[in-house]
C-alpha cells in the first residue's frame, strides 16, 4: 500500500490521549457510565425533542449530564470504535480487504451525519453553541447548564442557590425587652406623686423568625460550573 496508514491515527491518538489524561480515567469511565444507563425521562426528551422544535410551548424533561442526543451518538461512537480498528486493520490483509471496505465504509456513512450535526449544534445553533467552550476550557455558563442539563446542576450545583439561614439575633433582642406597665393614679394622690411604675419581664423565649421561601434563589451569572463534576 503505497498510501501512508492514516487510519493508524485512530488507534494511537485516543492510546495516547488516555495515557495523557490517566488520572481523569474515572471522570472518563463515569461519563461512560453514565451515558449508557438511561432514565424514563431520556425517553420522554427523546419523542418531544422535535416537537419542541416547532413548538415553544412543550417543555422538555429535565436532564442530566448528557441528554438523550448525546447519549445516543456517545453510545454509537463507542460502540462502532472497535469495529472501525478492525475492519481497517482487515483491509490491508488479502481476500477479505473488499468485506471490510464495505463495512467500514458504511461506519463511516452512519457517522458523518452526526459529525456534521455536531459540527452545526457546535458552531451554528445560537442555543447549544453555548456550550462549545466547555470543550476548550471546561467551564460553561451557568445559567445555560442550568436550562439544558437541569437534573445534572441541581444535583451538583443547587447548594449554590440556597438562600442563607436568618439570623436568630433579632427575635433574642425582642424576648429579652421587659414589659412595662404604668398604673393610673387615684384622685387623692398628691399630683407631684411620682407615677406607680410596674416592670414584668416577658420569659426568654425565642419568637418565630420568618425565613426566605423555598424556591431556588437565582445565581450570579459571572459565576461558571465545571463540566468535570
Amino acid at each position: 500500500m503505497d498510501a501512508p496508514p492514516v487510519g493508524v491515527c485512530l488507534f494511537l491518538l485516543p492510546l495516547w490521549t488516555v495515557l495523557r489524561h490517566r488520572r481523569d480515567f474515572a471522570l472518563h469511565f463515569r461519563n461512560v457510565h453514565t451515558v449508557w444507563r438511561w432514565r424514563l425521562e431520556d425517553v420522554k426528551w427523546l419523542f418531544m425533542m422535535g416537537l419542541s422544535m416547532f413548538d415553544k410551548r412543550v417543555e422538555l424533561p429535565d436532564q442530566g449530564k448528557f441528554n438523550a442526543g448525546e447519549k445516543l451518538n456517545f453510545m454509537f461512537l463507542t460502540a462502532s470504535y472497535p469495529l472501525y480498528i478492525v475492519t481497517g486493520f482487515l483491509i490491508w490483509l488479502p481476500g477479505v480487504a473488499f468485506a471490510s471496505w464495505i463495512l467500514h465504509l458504511s461506519l463511516a456513512a452512519m457517522a458523518t451525519p452526526l459529525i456534521l450535526g455536531h459540527v452545526f449544534m457546535a458552531t451554528v445553533n445560537p442555543d447549544t453553541r453555548v456550550g462549545l467552550q466547555g470543550m476548550i476550557t471546561g467551564y460553561v455558563n451557568r445559567h445555560w447548564a442550568q436550562h439544558h442539563y437541569r437534573y445534572w446542576y441541581n444535583e451538583h450545583f443547587g447548594h449554590l442557590h440556597r438562600a442563607p439561614e436568618p439570623s436568630p439575633e433579632p427575635a433574642t433582642a425582642l424576648a429579652a425587652l421587659p414589659e412595662v406597665r404604668t398604673e393610673t393614679r387615684t384622685p387623692d394622690q398628691k399630683l407631684n406623686d411620682a407615677p406607680v411604675v410596674a416592670i414584668k419581664h416577658r420569659p426568654k423565649k425565642d419568637l418565630p423568625v420568618r425565613g426566605w421561601p423555598g424556591a431556588m434563589q437565582p445565581a450570579s451569572p459571572s459565576q461558571a460550573v465545571s463540566e468535570t463534576t
